[in-house]
């Protein structure tokens, strides 16, 4: 392998092979490529068997399995396999425009010998592409599906175990995908992310962006974290590079991608897909992915009626039949093995532990209000933008690292507990004082109760929502003369709801 993206592809595989006690695997990196720096330490980790390269050509394998044409197959002694690097022979290769990506005639053909004992194709439509690049490549293809569909048409029953763990639950989930290269997603469009996940409604959406691996290798996680920490602060979820991307996959209830693999992907799987860069010359003209594209609906903003209307679109996309079969048949054909288990099941995508980012702030806009005598009931929409918006107030955690912030906020709020009535109450007087333009500072107490600091002084509030709606509620009810404030409010804010009690004897 040369990179993260062919380990990926290869471990979609492996647990396939590492079961049976009749092999021992091994992985080796092939030089070359400015995208493997971390490959050794990842394969490290996982407690995998490590063999140098410059020791590959003293020993003969019995099967030799890649997911990168651009490794020197000549130095390698046994049969070789090579999967599908992707979804298809949809890209100009970035070495030589006149071949596809994964199809370089010059890595897959020396010395008028076609290295690759099997190349495995998808379809049979792709046999054509092969032929336009040597018409003795057919001759090598086995078409046996795409290993990564599988796994991730296998994992499907684990749908909602991946949408718990980006905290989804009643949420719409929004994938963000975006593959490498000056005319990807990420590429075209820098503050994309940042800008979907500052307009979608906090409490309705969750927003998540998987990167190429190699646009984390080519800048670095420092770099490229740095470009996302206001997105991120605002509430979007990253894959890290070390991550899986197919549990975002499996928990998305619509995918905006471009021209990478994870659009096809999507689309197969019934998700509702839009097409925000489009890749431009990179895409080979008439290729499935060309087509793909073509079909797709595009996503010109990062609009909330767009997205809406995306989540009900139909789907229309044919989908491919398992055949993990047909390829875990031929292996063991080239091992001289019997396979005598029964027919492969894909490994299951592992549920993912990830961090989900709690934002600091949150734009305000009450968007209904019901007085009934001393209880009211109030439907907010929470948004993280950070910019000033007409009808709207702006919420505020004391941790939240943007001063300026701070300093416009309506409503300021602690949700670190203080466990004494007093303390919290001194520290939301202080909160106060420090902020002057806050109309209301919220300290917790407890799990049920938060300390309010007003115009008329400070109480005691119980509450079943969590902190900072809990203050943009009584951000609402400060607004409201002081005799006719309710005692009683029932708050919605999409999938968030509670009851903030204010009738609490005052405190000094």
């Amino acid at each position: 392998m040369r990179s993260p993206a062919a380990l990926d592809r290869l471990e979609d595989i492996a647990p396939l092979l590492l079961r049976d006690r009749r092999l021992e695997v091994w992985f080796t990196i092939a030089p070359g490529s400015r995208f493997s720096g971390g490959l050794s330490k990842r394969l490290s980790d996982a407690g995998a068997l490590l063999l140098s390269w410059e020791n590959v050509d003293q020993r003969r394998f019995d099967l030799i399995v890649a997911a990168s044409e651009n490794s020197d197959f000549a130095r390698l002694r046994g049969p070789i396999v090579l999967l599908p690097h992707g979804a298809g022979y949809h890209r100009h290769s970035p070495h030589d425009r006149q071949w596809p990506s994964g199809l370089s005639k010059t890595a897959l053909i020396q010395n008028d010998h076609v290295l690759p004992t099997t190349i495995v194709v998808a379809d049979a439509d792709q046999l054509d592409v092969m032929r336009s690049v040597d018409p003795r490549l057919p001759a090598h293809a086995l078409v046996a599906g795409d290993p990564c569909l599988d796994r991730l048409r296998a994992s499907r029953p684990h749908r909602e175990l991946h949408r718990r763990a980006y905290q989804a639950d009643g949420r719409h989930l929004v994938l963000l995908c975006s593959t490498w290269g000056p005319n990807s997603l990420y590429g075209h469009r820098p503050d994309f992310a940042e800008r979907l996940v500052t307009h979608l409604p906090a409490d309705e959406y969750r927003v998540v962006l998987t990167l190429h691996p190699n646009i984390w290798e080519l800048h670095g996680p420092l770099q490229v974290n740095a470009w996302l920490r206001p997105a991120v602060t605002a509430g979007l979820v990253v894959v890290p590079p070390t991550r899986d991307w197919r549990p975002a996959l499996l928990a998305a209830d619509l995918v905006v991608s471009d021209h990478g693999s994870l659009t096809f992907y999507a689309a197969a799987l019934g998700l509702p897909t839009l097409i925000a860069a489009d890749g431009a010359d990179e895409v080979v003209a008439h290729s499935p992915m060309a087509d793909l594209i073509a079909r797709l609906p595009r996503l010109t903003d990062a609009d909330r009626t767009e997205i809406a209307r995306a989540l009900r679109a139909p789907d229309a996309t044919p989908h491919r039949p398992p055949t993990l079969d047909v390829l875990i048949g031929h292996l063991y054909s080239l091992l001289g093995l019997p396979d005598d288990s029964d027919a492969p099941v894909p490994p299951a995508v592992p549920v993912p532990d990830t961090e989900v980012p709690a934002p600091p702030h949150f734009q305000i806009k009450v968007i209904a209000a019901r007085r009934h005598g001393d209880s009211a009931e109030i439907t907010l929409e929470r948004t993280t933008a950070r910019w000033r918006a007409d009808g709207s107030f702006l919420t505020a955690a004391e941790h939240c690292a943007d001063l300026a912030l701070l300093e416009r906020a309506g409503a300021i709020y602690a949700e670190h507990p203080h466990a004494r009535a007093d303390t919290a109450a001194a520290r939301a007087r202080n909160l106060r004082e420090t902020f002057p333009g806050a109309r209301v500072a919220l300290v917790s107490i407890d799990e049920t109760r938060v300390a309010v600091a007003v115009d008329n002084g400070t109480s005691v509030a119980r509450t079943t929502a969590p902190v900072s709606a809990t203050a943009a509620a009584l951000h609402w009810w400060s607004t409201i003369p002081l005799p006719e404030r309710p005692t009683t409010i029932h708050v919605r804010a999409g999938t968030v709801t509670g009851v903030v009690t204010t009738d609490a004897d005052p405190m000094a």
